[in-house]
């Protein structure tokens, strides 16, 4: 008997010590990515491959798209198959997209690629004075023929170029035109999948816009209502709305009283939007646009201490309306807030801290269960290199911090997405040794499994002179709390930081019962302890 006690002393010091390490489900948890991330392009001659661009559809099917100068510049694409390489699914290079009439982008922006629930991808670029659009069918790996979707102005100069597809295959790109160094006006053309036309150009502005610097995101819902919105310093308008059924643009007025620095929005399946903004001082707005509203309502202040400089602010909208916020910390870290879709409000989420780095170029993504994921640049001296984090649907904590390549190489401009399969994936540049440019990928498969029955806490057990109950947590990052049975009856709920419970009536031959539970209220295997 004593040396069972013994024993049972030693597995709860050696279980608490792993607790300890696990940082009690505090401490953001490193993950498995593919190692070594997968080379998927080597560009054709230095500096080339630059640009990623990656989307992916609710079947999980994911398509990219990046420059190569190639003396004269060309678009390559890839696809994510199921042929496994090393245990993860490997790119599968399409024919080049374009091979002549592709501008070297100064900035990411001047290529674009959606993708609809069919499998049917669309890529859009520009020349510098004309915008391309092509197709890919699935299981096809040609191309279409590059068709001009704008009518070029004389002397004006596109740029900021970004395509949003909808799930029925309707899609909305827009575009910056310029004839003057600082005066813009925003074009914008619908395709219309039942008849697979472009519907024309159209100024959606009306006017042109001093020093826009617009990324121009496009907001999007399933049936192809959009939304655009803007950066104005000179013009009183924030985001330009579109309705599909009688293709119409209404201009939503702004509410702003500082000026923006940048701003990204996003559309539930209901075509209501949320809109998020950062101004020259360092703050992070939000508001929401209902469908077919005219006007931005419950604005809100986020945050005041956002760096406005490095990096926009990203919104991920989910299937029930509620959405996730992130956005650079000047304190050295990744920043984000919670929109709760039944009660309109915002919850600010613990900051993910970065020993005081900035995170510079965000990506971010979502999807439809409320997880997301983010990647960006970490800048140390010459060096740069991408980094990655996970945040789990109704959870506060941010897990899975990665960094993803090496602190010797020369990394930047990160894309991720979130598949509908669970997986996340990375695309980034990498110069390699200052010299050769590749497209660089990694992929972590299923990286929430919280769909799934998740683990139970390490260790329960009851005490008899206190008439309590105690527990390890479990080592899932994604429980949201634990349940506790009496003779297979619920009797408490407890949050992920509180692993007690005391017994009022404390009786011979009750049997308690403590489960884990996930975002999707599933239980874990029961631990038992049994009252004798």
């Amino acid at each position: 008997m004593e040396s069972y006690r013994l024993i049972k002393q030693l597995l709860r010091k050696s279980v608490l010590a792993l607790v300890i390490v696990l940082g009690l489900c505090r401490v953001p948890l490193m993950a498995q990515w593919s190692t070594p991330p997968e080379v998927v392009y080597t560009g054709i001659s230095p500096y080339s491959a630059t640009n990623p661009t990656i989307a992916t559809n609710a079947s999980g099917i994911t398509v990219a798209a990046w420059f190569d100068t190639n003396g004269t510049g060309l678009l390559q694409a890839a696809k994510l198959d199921g042929v496994f390489s090393n245990g993860q699914p490997a790119w599968a290079l399409n024919n080049t997209i374009v091979s002549s009439n592709v501008q070297d982008p100064a900035s990411p922006y001047a290529h674009s690629i959606g993708i609809d629930s069919s499998g049917n991808s669309t890529a859009v670029w520009t020349d510098g004075f004309n915008v391309y659009a092509s197709t890919l069918a699935l299981h096809h790996i040609t191309w279409s023929t590059p068709l001009i979707i704008n009518s070029g102005i004389g002397g004006q100069l596109i740029s900021n170029l970004s395509i949003a597809v909808a799930a029925n295959g309707n899609a909305i790109v827009s575009w910056l035109s310029s004839s003057h160094p600082y005066d813009y006006t925003v074009f914008a053309n619908v395709f219309d999948s039942e008849t697979q036309l472009w519907l024309g150009q159209l100024n959606i502005l009306g006017a042109a816009v001093e020093f826009n610097t617009s990324l121009n995101p496009i907001a999007i819902d399933p049936h192809g209502n959009g939304l655009v919105s803007l950066t104005t310093t000179s013009n009183d308008k924030q985001a330009i709305s579109y309705n599909v059924n009688d293709n119409t643009w209404t201009t939503i007025p702004s509410i702003v009283t500082n000026s923006i620095v940048y701003q990204h929005a996003s559309m539930d399946s209901s075509g209501n939007a949320i809109v998020i903004w950062t101004e020259n001082d360092n703050t992070v707005h939000a508001a929401t646009l209902p469908f077919n509203g005219t006007s931005l309502t419950d604005s809100v202040i986020l945050s005041t201490t956002a760096d406005s400089t490095t990096s926009p602010p990203f919104v991920a909208g989910d299937a029930n309306g509620g959405a996730v916020a992130v956005w650079a910390d000047i304190r050295g870290g990744l920043a984000s807030a919670r929109f709760s879709f039944s009660t309109k409000n915002w919850t600010l989420l613990p900051v993910l801290f970065l020993n005081g780095i900035i995170p510079t170029n965000i990506s971010f993504s979502g999807d439809a269960n409320g997880n997301v994921v983010a990647s960006w640049t970490v800048f140390v001296n010459s060096n740069s290199y991408i980094q990655s984090a996970a945040l789990g649907a109704g959870t506060s904590l941010w897990g899975f911090l990665s960094q993803l390549s090496p602190s010797s190489d020369f990394d930047n401009n990160s894309r991720i997405i979130l598949t509908a399969n669970g997986d996340a994936v990375v695309l980034w540049q990498n110069n390699i040794n200052g010299s050769v440019g590749t497209i660089n990928s990694a992929i972590y498969l299923q990286i929430f499994a919280i769909q799934q029955q998740p683990q139970p806490p390490i260790y329960f057990s009851g005490n008899a002179q206190n008439h309590t109950l105690t527990w390890y947590p479990s080592p899932n990052p994604f429980v949201v709390q634990y349940r506790l049975y009496k003779n297979s009856k619920l009797i408490a709920i407890r949050s992920p930081g509180m692993c007690s419970y005391k017994v009022r009536h404390w009786k011979k031959g009750d049997t308690y019962s403590l489960v884990a539970v996930n975002p999707y209220q599933i239980e874990s295997p029961p631990l038992y302890v049994e009252i004798k």
